[in-house]
């Protein structure tokens, strides 16, 4: 099999979903030569889709340091741009930002053009998982301008449900079922698996929160059953918090504490700091809102949310502190004005808290 079929092949498995095999493949290519460039990238793409992030971040490393050595920017800058997902991934927003700015001075550098929607898919992403909600709507909306005049569809795609998932945030659900909509579209035309469960989920989000509890069910198990085949435990955590909290809205509390429990399982292994918060305030809110058993204390809660918001996580934070509030232990209308100065019109004034 020549270099150039197996790059065919691998990206035929990618968009297929089936990420183990074409690590397979990738990992066969790399025993010939541990120091290809190409390879280790893919090893690193492959390994990132599917939470296994240490050897992600390791493979854009090795990729980084060659490409120095090989004077190749185009791929320094894919490793970076690998090694900022990672850091996304894992909560490391920090971290991520700088390396952006790296990134972005290296892509003016080279004038290239190509790059910029998946380099602002990124960065918006980056910001919205940062709190950062009206900068992340003003990087994608670049983005998907630019995404367009290229006519790189699997780009537009890509930032199109990032900006179904930022609407969503935001509270404007008639936009995230607008854009995701969208996403679904352009992924079924390019034959993309992947990007069909990713959107799939968003589509369920959508459903969830304009309280469209059968049609958010459907499209939540057709994520599930995609991610469970595609080995991808970060995707398929994330939507087994979202099912589990149409689950806790629905009143099926026993059901929902066990898709929480599944997906934090997963972010245990993964490193997820921001899934496992999202986790968490599910915990919260099934004591709240249960008759019997031990409710958490708001002191310890408090300390908590505390603890996110120096760990970058402060609309989880906010999100806490208005679940204390709708709980009876802090001011409402405070909770929601912190919400608000965060970018999102989305409040609440009782439990349950369909958490966007």
């Amino acid at each position: 099999m020549t270099a150039a079929h197996s790059h065919e092949d691998i990206e035929a498995l990618k968009r297929q979903g089936q990420f183990e095999n074409a690590l397979a493949l990738i990992e066969a290519k790399l025993a010939e030569d541990p120091q290809q460039i190409e390879w280790l990238l893919e090893r690193g793409h492959c390994a990132r889709l599917i939470g296994n992030f240490e050897v992600a971040e390791a493979a854009y490393n090795d990729a980084w340091a060659a490409a120095d050595v090989e004077d190749d920017p185009y791929a320094a800058l894919d490793a970076m741009l690998g090694l900022v997902s990672t850091y996304r991934a894992i909560g490391n927003y920090g971290q991520a930002l700088g390396l952006l700015a790296e990134a972005r001075d290296l892509i003016e550098d080279l004038d290239d053009q190509e790059s910029l929607p998946h380099f602002y898919w990124i960065e918006g992403t980056v910001m919205r998982y940062s709190g950062q909600l009206d900068l992340a709507a003003e990087r994608l909306a670049k983005g998907l301008e630019i995404a367009k005049r290229l006519a790189d569809r699997e780009g537009e795609g890509y930032i199109l449900a990032a900006l179904g998932g930022l609407s969503r945030v935001r509270g404007d659900f008639a936009a995230t079922d607008r854009y995701y909509g969208e996403a679904y579209g352009a992924f079924r035309a390019l034959g993309d698996a992947f990007g069909l469960a990713y959107t799939a989920c968003g589509c369920g989000n959508a459903a969830r929160m304009q309280g469209k509890w059968n049609e958010a069910e459907t499209f939540f198990a057709e994520a599930a059953d995609r991610y469970k085949v595609f080995g991808d435990r970060v995707s398929y955590a994330y939507t087994l918090w979202a099912w589990g909290t149409l689950d806790k809205m629905r009143g099926h509390y026993d059901v929902g504490q066990e898709k929480f429990a599944a997906a934090d399982d997963l972010f245990v292994q993964t490193g997820d700091r921001r899934g496992r918060a999202y986790v968490q305030l599910g915990y919260w809110e099934l004591d709240y809102l249960r008759t019997t058993g031990t409710r958490p204390k708001a002191d310890a809660v408090r300390q908590a949310l505390s603890d996110w918001r120096q760990s970058g996580l402060p609309l989880e934070a906010a999100y806490g502190e208005l679940l204390l509030a709708c709980a009876g232990a802090g001011d409402v209308a405070a909770a929601n004005a912190t919400l608000a100065s965060l970018g999102t019109v989305w409040h609440s004034e009782a439990l349950p808290l369909n958490l966007p």
